[in-house]
């Protein structure tokens, strides 16, 4: 089973303490559900995605076969906060392999999605939402078609899986 989390209004945007806080939730998500044999560290990027030149690409990571067998250290959790608001950008919704969209109800208020429990919660793409979820888990985006996608990527690495 994989496990996500989600946390609404996590941070604010200028936090000077981010890395230190995601680290310390991360930490958090593996005793509480993973119990993986993590590394102390943390590696962070911001992400930038923009339109594309034409609307098929999609930015999906998958695990690789490969790095599986290799002696090394391996990502084991990814967490991404949100910095780009939804009212400067169109698309680019987070999508996760083993995580339902949000749940949509039609005009009678009846859910649209086949598992309503295991569906990710409205906010997934809000600004200043935090995701944690374990890094052999296959997501992405959807193609953002106007404006910019900004958010920051923490990768915590451990031991490769034996």
């Amino acid at each position: 089973m994989f496990y996500h989390k989600c946390i609404e209004n996590f941070a604010q945007l200028d936090d000077p303490d981010l890395k230190e806080k995601v680290h310390k939730e991360i930490i958090k998500f593996n005793s509480q559900h993973l119990h993986l044999n993590l590394n102390n560290q943390i590696s962070h990027k911001t992400i930038t995605i923009e339109e594309p030149d034409h609307l098929d690409k999609k930015a999906f990571h998958h695990i690789h076969i490969d790095n599986l067998f290799k002696e090394a250290q391996v990502a084991k959790i990814i967490a991404i906060f949100i910095t780009s608001s939804r009212d400067y950008v169109q698309g680019g919704e987070l999508k996760f392999g083993n995580w339902e969209d949000p749940v949509a109800v039609n005009n009678y208020g009846q859910p649209l999605t086949k598992d309503i429990n295991n569906a990710a919660p409205v906010y997934l793409n809000e600004q200043g939402s935090l995701i944690i979820f374990p890094a052999v888990e296959k997501f992405g985006t959807n193609p953002v078609v106007s404006g910019k996608l900004i958010f920051e990527r923490f990768v915590v690495v451990g031991d490769n899986y034996k």
